[in-house]
């Protein structure tokens, strides 16, 4: 199945195109300048003409549902959308935090939001994910070692000493690739509503 991703969560604004979990192509936005508006429709027009693709090839599309700024999560949601009903294809949105998470019970995904607050979920809690300031997190999490990922890991590392980072990457396009491929990860857009995080 062709699928196209659509990532607008973060700074930069990706596109990927894969044949199930074999991804073709990923592009970002070199700038990283919250372009999203500007910059989405023609990477994916640029995306499908490197690979020898056209729009109406695609069969599937993915979106992440964030938490990530509010502009880039309109455009990205609004986009995949409109293309969906166009081409009369499934719809699909992953949230950022399990875009970001490791396998295993233990692991945190943690993003930061900007001013101080930070995004966590642990494992599937991701449609219901808690925010706040470190200190909230860091009394919700109660006792044990801990291991996170995500934009906000190595903070929450430096706030409490028995938590592992495992890495500090943002989402990518090809992270929803792999979500949507995954064991049930990915969920009809229909049913969510995205999670913004205003810096």
């Amino acid at each position: 199945m062709l699928t196209l991703a659509i990532q607008t969560s973060t700074r930069a604004c990706g596109v990927a195109l894969a044949h199930g979990t074999d991804l073709l192509l990923l592009r970002e936005d070199p700038e990283r300048a919250r372009r999203h508006a500007e910059v989405l429709t023609p990477l994916i027009a640029s995306a499908c003409a490197d690979v020898g693709l056209v729009l109406p090839d695609v069969e599937r599309i993915v979106v992440d549902l964030g938490p990530g700024g509010f502009t880039g999560l309109r455009v990205g949601l609004a986009s995949a959308r409109a293309l969906g009903w166009a081409l009369g294809i499934p719809v699909l949105g992953v949230s950022s935090l399990d875009l970001v998470r490791d396998p295993g019970a233990d692991f945190l995904s943690v993003l930061d939001a900007g001013s101080g607050v930070y995004w966590a979920g642990w494992g599937q809690h991701a449609l219901a994910p808690a925010w706040g300031r470190l200190p909230e997190l860091i009394e919700r999490l109660g006792g044990g070692r801990v291991r996170a990922g995500g934009t906000g890991a190595r903070a929450l590392a430096e706030a409490r000493d028995d938590v592992e980072v495992c890495h500090t990457r943002e989402p990518t396009a090809a992270d929803l690739v792999r979500m949507a491929e995954g064991a049930g990860q990915a969920r009809a857009l229909s049913y969510l509503r995205p999670h913004y995080a205003t810096k």
